[in-house]
C-alpha cells in the first residue's frame, strides 16, 4: 500500500494547520504558511544552504539576470532598475534612522543588498532550470517607517511556487499603524523605532527574515497588501531594501505525467463534470451535477472582482480557466480512471470570503485527500473570522473586501488561496466547508466563488491487497466486536468489561447523536462497514493480532468527539499507541484540543465544538472526524489513551462517541531460510614470519534459498572450487585474474556467501579463516 511514503507527515500536517493556525489565527490576522520539508515526495538530493553574492557587484549596478548575484539565481523586477547598495554609500535605498542626516543604507552590511530604484519593488526570484529550491529566505530592511498611503493595514509576502505555478509556501508580514505618514503606533509598537532599520529587533518591520520551506520551488514573488482604496497591491513603505538572500539547492526531478487541467476546451457554461470531459484521467462531481467551466471576462461569472457592479467577472482564472458549482452549492469531489491514483493534487480558490452569506463569524474550507480504503492521506484547511456582516470588512485575514476579493487579495489569503494535497494512493479528493452556524455548518459561507489551476500527478494505482478494514456491519448492532476472530480472523479487540458492541448509522444502540439534538442522527458517519463503541462508556480499548502476527500500518476513525465535556476540562487528549512484541513504542498519534470547560463546549481551539465535535458537521481533521494512522515495524498491539488537565478524572472527557473504519496492513512474515554453507580450507600455509596461507573456497546454498547473490572475501569475488592465497598486511592489495581474486594481502579477512529465496529474501554465512600462527 502506497500511502506509507508520507501518511504519518500529512496527517499531522492536516492537524497542525487545524489546531495551531486555526487557533493562531484568532490573534495573528494571517496565516504564514511554509510547508516543512519532510513533507516531500522523495523526489530530490538535498544540498547546501548557499547565498547570493553581491560582492564584485558596485553600489548603482544592476542585480537582475541569471549569473549576476549566484549562477543558479536571477532577481527580476517590471522596470529592471533593482540595484545593488552598500552601507553610507549612494544610491540609497533609505535612511536610518529617519532624518536628512541619518545613514544610507544603514544595516546591509558587508554583505550588501538591494533595492528598486523605480520603488515598485515586485521582486521574482528564478531558480535555474533543472533546479529547485526546498529553502528560501531574504531580509527586508526599514520597512514601516513611511506610509505614502496613509493606510492602517499593511503586508508583505513572499510566495513560492513550484513548476505547475502552485503555491508551495509563502511567509506574511503583516502589521497595523496609526495611518500617519510617520506611523508611531500600531501592533508592532512604534514604528519610528520597528519600522528602522537601525533600532529594529529581528522580527519587526524594520529587520525582518521571510522564510519559505517546501518541495519543488522554481519562483518566489514578493506581493503587497492594504486596506487603501485604490493602491492594494502596492508597498506601503517604498524606502526599503533587501539583503541576505540564502537557498538550499535541490535536483528538479519532474513528477511524471504531471498536468494541469485545461478549461477552455471547452465552451463557457458548458459541463465540467464527468469522467474525461476535461483531461482523460479526471474526473469532477458535484453534489448538483451543475458545475461548468468560466473563462475570465466572460459569462457565465462565478463572481465579480473588484466587488463593484463593474466587477471584472471570473477575474484569475488566469489562462487555463477554471469553473464554479451554477447552483452554488460548491460539494465538489475529484477522482481518476480506473487503477489511476495520484500523488499530488491541488486548486486554486478565488474570490472567498468578501461575501458572507450566513453572517457567521467562523470560517473553514478544507480539502481532503483520501485513499481507496477511504482512509485520510492528506488535509489542507484554510480558516478565518469575520465579522457578521454580509459584506465583511474585519476579521482575522483584515478587510476581507480586499483580502476577500480575487483581485486585491495576495496568495494566501481567502481571495487567493492555494489548497494541495500529496501523499501515494491518493484515489479521491474532496472540499468540505464548516461555519458556525446553526442550522447549516457544513455550507459554504461565500457561495460567489470559483476554482482554477487544478493540477495533479497521476500514478498507478497502488496496490491495496494486503490492507484490511474491519467490516463491523457483519455483526447484528448491539453484539460484541471483542475476542480474536469476531470481525477478522487477525484482529483482536478488547475493553477491560468486555463491553465494546458493533454499531451501524441510524440504529440502536446509540453511541451518540449528531447533530446534538434529541432528534439527532445515531452513529453518523460509521459508514458502510459500520463501527463500534463501549456500551460502559469506558472506552479503554486494546487492539492485538494473531500469534506471529504483526502489522506496519493501522488506522482508526473517532467520531463525534469533543461536542460533550463530562470532566469540565479546558484540555483534552485522546492518543492512539502502538507497541512491538517488546513492549517498545513503534509509534503515536494524538488529538489535542483545547475548550472553553462547559458541559456542552461552544469554543476552544478548534471553534464552535458543537459543530466541529459533532460527526454531522465536522470536517476531517477536526475532533468530530478525526482519524488516527500509525506506521512502523513490527506493531503487535495498539492502545486508546486519554488525558486532560483534570487530575481526578479518569479516561475520555468526551464519553458520547463511537470509533469506526479500523484499517491495517499484516506484514508478511520473514520466511525460515537456511543458510549457505561456507568453508575456506587451508592447503598450504605460509612460512614464518609470514601469516596467512592458500586457501580452498568451497560454497553452496541452501533447498530453501538455493540462489547465490554473491560470494566474496573481502568484497572481491571468489567461486567455489578455486584456490586463493591470503596473506596479513597492514594495506589491503588484491591481485584479480579472470575478474576473480587469486592473492589478497590485508590485515584481516571475511568470506561471505549470500543466498536468496525466489521471493528475493536474502541470507548469508560469514566464515574468518584461520591462520597457523609460528
Amino acid at each position: 500500500m502506497k500511502i506509507r511514503s508520507s501518511l504519518f507527515w500529512s496527517l499531522f500536517r492536516g492537524r497542525f494547520i487545524y489546531l495551531v493556525l486555526g487557533l493562531a489565527l484568532l490573534v495573528a490576522p494571517f496565516q504564514v504558511r511554509a510547508l516543512s520539508s519532510s513533507d516531500n515526495h522523495g523526489l530530490f538530493m538535498t544540498e547546501e544552504v548557499v547565498c547570493a553574492s553581491f560582492d564584485e557587484i558596485a553600489a548603482g549596478e544592476s542585480v537582475e539576470g541569471f549569473g549576476v548575484v549566484h549562477p543558479s539565481l536571477s532577481i527580476s523586477t517590471s522596470s529592471n532598475n533593482a540595484v545593488a547598495i552598500e552601507e553610507e554609500i549612494l544610491p540609497g535605498a533609505y535612511r536610518s534612522p529617519n532624518t536628512d542626516y541619518g545613514l544610507r543604507n544603514n544595516g546591509v552590511g558587508i554583505t550588501k543588498g538591494f533595492f528598486d530604484l523605480d520603488r515598485v519593488h515586485d521582486y521574482t526570484f528564478t531558480i535555474e532550470p533543472g533546479l529547485a529550491v526546498s529553502h528560501f529566505s531574504v531580509r527586508m530592511l526599514d520597512y514601516g517607517d513611511f506610509d505614502q498611503l496613509n493606510v492602517t493595514e499593511h503586508a508583505v509576502i513572499l510566495e513560492a511556487s513550484n513548476a505547475l505555478g502552485v503555491n508551495v509556501a509563502s511567509d506574511t508580514l503583516f502589521f497595523t499603524s496609526d495611518g500617519q505618514t510617520l506611523p508611531r503606533d500600531g501592533s508592532s509598537g512604534d514604528l519610528s523605532i520597528t519600522g528602522d532599520a537601525t533600532s529594529a529587533s529581528e522580527g519587526d518591520p524594520g529587520n525582518y527574515v521571510f522564510s519559505v520551506s517546501g518541495n519543488q520551488i522554481t519562483q518566489l514573488q514578493f506581493h503587497y497588501y492594504n486596506n487603501s482604496e485604490t493602491n492594494t497591491n502596492t508597498p506601503t513603505d517604498p524606502f526599503f531594501a533587501l539583503t541576505d538572500v540564502c537557498f538550499q539547492l535541490e535536483e528538479l526531478v519532474n513528477v511524471p505525467n504531471s498536468t494541469c487541467a485545461d478549461f477552455n476546451g471547452i465552451a463557457p457554461g458548458s459541463s465540467v463534470e464527468g469522467l474525461g470531459t476535461i483531461h482523460p484521467d479526471l474526473n469532477i462531481a458535484s453534489s448538483t451535477g451543475n458545475a461548468v467551466a468560466v473563462v475570465e471576462e466572460v459569462l457565465p461569472g462565478a463572481y465579480r472582482s473588484p466587488n463593484t457592479d463593474n466587477g471584472i467577472r471570473n477575474n484569475g482564472a488566469g489562462a487555463l480557466g477554471g469553473f464554479f458549482d451554477s447552483d452554488r452549492e460548491h460539494h465538489y469531489q475529484f477522482s481518476f480512471a480506473s487503477d489511476v491514483s495520484v500523488s499530488y493534487f491541488s486548486i486554486k480558490m478565488l474570490d472567498y470570503g468578501d461575501f458572507n452569506a450566513l453572517n457567521v463569524v467562523e470560517h473553514g474550507i478544507s480539502l481532503v485527500a483520501y485513499d481507496a480504503n477511504g482512509i485520510v492521506v492528506d488535509v489542507d484547511s484554510l480558516f478565518y473570522t469575520s465579522d457578521e456582516l454580509t459584506q465583511p470588512r474585519s476579521g482575522s485575514y483584515g478587510d476581507l473586501f480586499y483580502t476577500g476579493d480575487a483581485t486585491s487579495a495576495p496568495p494566501g489569503f481567502p481571495g487567493n488561496y492555494s489548497f494541495e494535497v500529496s501523499g501515494s494512493g491518493i484515489e479521491y479528493i474532496e472540499v468540505q466547508y464548516y461555519n458556525d452556524s446553526e442550522d447549516t455548518p457544513n455550507d459554504v459561507t461565500d457561495p460567489y466563488f470559483a476554482i482554477a489551476v487544478l493540477c495533479f500527478s497521476p500514478e498507478e494505482a497502488p496496490d491495496t491487497t494486503t490492507t484490511v478494514c474491519a467490516n463491523f456491519g457483519q455483526l447484528p448492532p448491539g453484539s460484541s466486536v471483542e475476542g480474536l476472530g469476531t470481525i477478522h480472523p487477525e484482529l483482536n479487540i478488547t475493553t477491560s468489561i468486555g463491553n465494546a458492541v458493533a454499531v451501524v448509522e441510524e440504529v440502536l444502540p446509540g453511541a451518540y447523536r449528531a447533530p446534538n439534538t434529541d432528534l439527532g442522527i445515531r452513529n453518523n458517519g460509521a459508514g458502510a462497514l459500520g463501527g463500534f463503541y463501549d456500551a460502559d462508556r469506558i472506552h479503554d480499548y486494546s487492539f492485538s493480532f494473531a500469534p506471529d502476527t504483526s502489522v506496519s500500518f493501522f488506522s482508526l476513525k473517532l467520531l463525534d468527539f469533543g461536542d460533550w465535556n463530562g470532566a469540565g476540562a479546558t484540555e483534552h487528549e485522546v492518543s492512539l499507541l502502538a507497541y512491538n512484541s517488546s513492549g517498545d513504542l513503534v509509534g503515536s498519534d494524538s488529538l489535542f484540543l483545547t475548550s472553553d470547560g462547559a458541559i456542552m463546549p461552544r469554543s476552544g481551539s478548534f471553534g464552535d465544538l458543537f459543530f466541529t465535535g459533532d460527526a454531522a458537521s465536522a470536517m476531517d481533521g477536526q475532533p468530530g472526524r478525526y482519524t488516527f494512522a500509525i506506521e512502523g515495524s513490527g506493531i503487535t498491539r495498539l492502545e486508546l489513551e486519554y488525558g486532560s488537565n483534570v487530575a481526578s478524572w479518569i479516561g475520555p472527557t468526551d464519553i458520547y462517541f463511537g470509533l469506526a473504519l479500523l484499517c491495517f496492513e499484516p506484514e508478511q512474515a520473514e520466511p525460515e531460510l537456511d543458510p549457505p554453507t561456507a568453508v575456506l580450507e587451508l592447503l598450504r600455509p605460509k612460512q614464518a614470519p609470514e601469516i596467512g596461507g592458500k586457501y580452498l573456497v568451497e560454497y553452496a546454498c541452501s533447498e530453501t534459498a538455493p540462489n547465490l547473490v554473491s560470494a566474496t572475501i573481502n568484497g572481491y569475488d571468489v567461486v567455489s572450487g578455486q584456490e586463493v592465497s591470503l596473506v596479513v598486511r597492514d594495506t589491503e592489495s588484491a591481485r584479480i585474474v579472470n575478474e576473480l581474486l587469486v592473492w589478497l594481502f590485508a590485515p584481516e579477512f571475511s568470506f561471505e556467501v549470500t543466498c536468496a529465496d525466489d521471493s528475493g529474501n536474502e541470507i548469508s554465512t560469514i566464515v574468518v579463516p584461520e591462520f597457523d600462527t609460528p
